[in-house]
């Protein structure tokens, strides 16, 4: 069997004062399966949360960061971007 985690398990995973953190740590622990599925929209949804303050307040990510902890170049069109340090960023700026 595949689990498809939800975004909510996702960001109570991720973030250790969520309050369904130890629940969510107990699940990938002792009964997660061997195969987990995660689609567009979950990732799409988590990454909306992973960086919003009212979800997580002070421990929500700006977006850059996350695309740094993914290892992922980060292609914008604002250049706003280059401040974070650690981004590597494909402006695609003005033609």
């Amino acid at each position: 069997m595949v689990d498809l985690l939800d975004a909510s398990v996702w960001v109570a995973l991720r973030a250790p004062d969520h309050v369904h953190h130890p629940r969510a740590r107990r699940y990938w622990d002792r009964e997660a399966a061997e195969e987990l599925a995660f689609c567009r929209v979950t990732a799409l949804t988590l990454l909306r949360q992973l960086t919003n303050r009212r979800v997580l307040g002070e421990a929500a990510l700006d977006g850059a960061t996350f695309a740094v902890a993914g290892g992922c170049r980060l292609v914008a069109f604002d250049g706003d971007f280059r401040r974070y340090r650690g981004v590597e960023l494909l402006h695609l700026g003005r033609e």
